[in-house]
């Protein structure tokens, strides 16, 4: 009988897989964390001929191409602290970038060959470890699904890919400008304290700073009631 309903639950999986053309990740992604993404992220990218994204706790880049249309996106979260308050807001702030810059990710992406590079965990001598940054990447185009974990390259010991992730990381941050978008981000996260990646952020305030700081936190909670 468990047999049978085994079979059932397999026949099952893979017929909802067809009916959303969903890709099979490849051998080299990471899956336990596709198990864990895979219904958040699969209608993002479904629609997409080509899609990227390179993801941290505290920002999310974004690259996909669709019938020709380039578009590239740069996302940033901030989480809340107060210590008064059992529930507290998570505030984003999502910018667009040009195709030009889309593309220049694209071919770097193929120069230094990101997607022949094996999730962390199937690399020798690629240690893990809890003080760090991991980066999440997802990959997709007409043949292939992946998704890989890489636990804070700069850590690795010079290790040939964790060189050549740590430098796609630095470049692409470069090409879409993520430290002065990251400045703007900053200057309008409507909490008085927040963290992302275990790094906690506290403002000095005067008395007129705290004030415009209450109402914009007031307009955030407004926004975000319903």
């Amino acid at each position: 009988m468990k047999r049978i309903t085994l079979i059932v639950l397999l026949i099952s999986f893979f017929t909802f897989a067809q009916l959303r053309r969903e890709l099979p990740i490849t051998k080299d992604s990471d899956s336990a964390y596709w198990m864990e993404y895979r219904n958040k992220t699969y209608e993002t990218v479904n629609d997409k001929d080509i899609f990227f994204r390179l993801q941290t706790p505290c920002v999310s880049i974004e690259v996909s191409k669709r019938k020709g249309d380039l578009k590239g996106t740069v996302e940033f979260f901030a989480k809340e602290i107060d210590e008064f308050k059992d529930s507290t807001g998570v505030f984003k702030r999502k910018f667009n970038f040009d195709s030009d810059k889309t593309l220049r990710i694209f071919k770097l992406i193929d120069s230094l060959k990101i997607n022949s590079i094996p999730s962390d965990k199937f690399i020798p001598k690629w240690h893990q470890g809890f003080d760090g940054i991991t980066y999440r990447f997802e990959y997709k185009d007409s043949i292939q699904h992946s998704f890989k974990n890489y636990w804070t390259p700069k850590k690795q010991e010079n290790l040939e890919e964790a060189v050549r992730i740590q430098n796609f990381v630095e470049v692409v941050n470069e090409i879409v400008e993520s430290e002065k978008l990251s400045k703007i981000f900053q200057n309008e996260i409507p909490f008085r304290s927040w963290s992302c990646n275990g790094v906690c952020v506290s403002r000095a305030m005067t008395k007129k700073e705290s004030r415009e700081y209450k109402k914009k936190k007031r307009k955030f909670r407004k926004k975000n009631a319903g």
